[in-house]
């Protein structure tokens, strides 16, 4: 989904864009088709001052294309035979202390799905996931430190 907003955004930016060009280009056109004058002119106003208020905002939404990280950093979700396990990364930046939630996805009817926590874990940097007699193993190997965490799954909520 987030893959399909940044495309949606340019898509949109172009769009507002081809409107502007229509509008500027085809004012007498336009005045044609309104009997009253101050309809035409009011139809004008209205319709540049919202494209003129979409620019501002779509332009910030393609910056954040070009700044923000990929979503493989914050969204990992890994299938097994009997689980299908979801990570999800959580760094407030300078701010505050960067964590890693570990799910159990359950699937619901119509492509929706629960999610059911494992556990909080402190931030790992990259990892690797691995499920062995029922514990959830979580190998991360980073240039100063390599550590292996086990999370029991027969602790969480089973899927229905």
């Amino acid at each position: 989904m987030d893959d399909l907003r940044d495309a949606l955004v340019i898509i949109k930016l172009g769009g507002v864009f081809l409107a502007l060009y229509l509008l500027m280009t085809n004012h007498s056109k336009i005045r044609d088709v309104f009997a009253i004058k101050w309809r035409f002119y009011a139809f004008l106003t209205t319709h540049y001052l919202l494209a003129l208020l979409q620019v501002p905002f779509l332009l910030l939404g393609s910056l954040f294309i070009v700044a923000e990280p990929k979503n493989e950093q914050f969204h990992i979700e890994k299938q097994f035979t009997n689980y299908t396990i979801y990570a999800r990364t959580v760094d407030p930046g300078a701010i505050g202390k960067a964590y890693h939630y570990f799910y159990v996805k359950c699937p619901k009817p119509l492509g929706f799905y629960q999610l059911h926590l494992i556990k909080k874990i402190d931030w790992l940097g990259e990892f690797k996931l691995k499920i062995n007699q029922n514990k959830l193993v979580i190998r991360s190997e980073n240039n100063f430190r390599s550590s292996t965490n086990q999370l029991d799954l027969s602790k969480v909520k089973p899927c229905r």
